[in-house]
């Protein structure tokens, strides 16, 4: 449908300009570099941009649904949407996700799920507190999230047990506990 493509691509472009709204410091310091070094290679300053934000397309994607569901523009859902994921230790868990031991082809395929897995979750979530038509969209994800508390709690405690050798089974752990955030408290 090319409505709903120009609906997207219109959506893109406002969270390019936004892309902090999304992204913890962390990630969007580490796509300004990526652009930077691309950049640096000769890659024009706007191509290098798009390729740097590839690996986090799949987070634009989420919002854009958000806002397609729901009367948000996608800029305000995500902010709404990233203070989720930085909150609950989903954008924790991504990062996690990255750098975990893959040691086969099993392994590689649980990270795989596991990313898919927490997409879906914080979208759900994001939705979740979405649905109400908050008049202040960010008071209710904080909300949320002292709703929740005492299993943020038990999560935060569950990620300073990880190390950095941990392979995909902590993370599978840690994904199981996070879906109890979808359980209505």
């Amino acid at each position: 449908d090319g409505a709903a493509i120009e609906r997207r691509r219109r959506g893109l472009a406002e969270l390019r300009t936004h892309i902090d709204t999304f992204l913890s410091d962390l990630e969007t310091a580490q796509a300004r570099a990526r652009e930077d070094a691309l950049v640096q290679q000769g890659i024009p300053t706007e191509l290098a941009r798009d390729i740097a934000m590839l690996p986090l397309a799949d987070r634009a994607l989420n919002v854009l649904r958000l806002s397609e569901r729901l009367p948000i523009a996608p800029a305000a859902a995500a902010r709404v949407y990233s203070r989720i994921g930085e909150g609950a230790g989903i954008h924790w868990a991504h990062r996690r996700l990255r750098d975990a031991d893959a040691g086969g082809s099993w392994d590689r395929m649980v990270l795989a799920d596991l990313r898919f897995d927490l997409l879906d979750l914080q979208r759900q979530l994001t939705e979740s507190v979405l649905a109400s038509k908050p008049q202040d969209p960010l008071a209710a994800a904080d909300a949320f999230r002292k709703r929740h508390e005492v299993l943020l709690e038990q999560i935060r405690a569950l990620e300073e047990q990880i190390g950095p050798g941990d392979g995909p089974s902590a993370l599978v752990v840690l994904t199981s506990r996070l879906r109890g955030l979808a359980t209505p408290q």
